[in-house]
């Protein structure tokens, strides 16, 4: 190989490493988001997307309960075994349950622009609005956007 090659060669792959393994056209969804159907906010999901690493936490708010769930997902098309994790929180302690955590497949891979994750008998369509702003998620026919909020949400 040519040094000129070889130089091009290494070139290419120095931005592949930055870029996380992430080609440099898609969207990255990390953020903290709120659902925007609900006018009391009663979803929310925290998103940590990091080159090919997905991870999720998915957080439902109703009558002073929270069910909480984390997933991680590897967006590379190929099938992954992760562990997910449920649990409840409450300030009424007989209303909170311990994490539980199980085994799921699952299979993420870009298709466009769009994310596409399936796991057990889940289909998920991701897709960031231009400006980075909304993210929609697709699962079977329900559509839910949500807000990406820039200021801090939670309170240490």
């Amino acid at each position: 190989m040519k040094v000129r090659e070889l130089s091009l060669v290494l070139t290419l792959l120095a931005f592949g490493a930055a870029a996380g393994g992430r080609p440099l056209d898609k969207p990255n969804f990390t953020g903290t988001w709120r659902i925007l159907q609900s006018r009391d906010a009663s979803k929310m999901l925290v998103v940590s997307h990091r080159g090919a690493k997905l991870e999720v936490t998915r957080k439902s708010f109703a009558m002073g309960v929270t069910d909480v769930r984390q997933s991680l997902y590897y967006i590379d098309g190929e099938t992954h075994f992760t562990e997910e994790t449920n649990w409840v929180e409450s300030s009424n302690k007989s209303r909170a349950k311990e994490p539980v955590s199980q085994k799921v497949k699952s299979v993420a891979a870009w298709h466009g622009d769009t994310l596409v994750i399936e796991s057990d008998e889940i289909r998920e369509e991701w897709r960031l609005s231009e400006d980075g702003k909304e993210l929609t998620v697709t699962t079977g026919t329900a559509k839910q956007t949500y807000r990406k909020f820039s200021e801090r949400i939670d309170k240490d």
